[in-house]
């Protein structure tokens, strides 16, 4: 099982529900984009990056009138210390430019 107290762990969708924009015409799906082209571009930690990417789909998906795909994280008791300690290590840099990073 991957979830312990040494992992972090974020899906794109509950366990019975799908995540959208995945699919030949996509470059990313809507939690992809959300997470790893617009949060982490704001913040640098995981989980708070996490819980601006849910809420940033929970809109999408709702202006969409789409069944809410409601992003998971389950953080370990062990994890979330070595993470806490790598991220003062770092300062956020500049935003990254992303080719693909205007929704379709």
């Amino acid at each position: 099982a991957l979830a312990d107290p040494r992992t972090l762990i974020i899906t794109a969708a509950r366990e019975d529900r799908s995540s959208f924009g995945c699919g030949p015409d996509s470059d990313f799906t809507y939690f992809g984009r959300a997470y790893f082209i617009h949060a982490l571009n704001q913040v640098g930690d995981l989980q708070s990056a996490f819980k601006l990417a849910a809420e940033e789909i929970a809109e999408r998906e709702a202006e969409e009138e789409r069944l809410a795909s409601e992003p998971q994280i389950r953080v370990g008791a062990e994890i979330s210390a070595r993470l806490e300690a790598w991220q003062q290590g770092f300062e956020l840099g500049p935003v990254l430019e992303w080719p693909l990073a205007e929704r379709p």
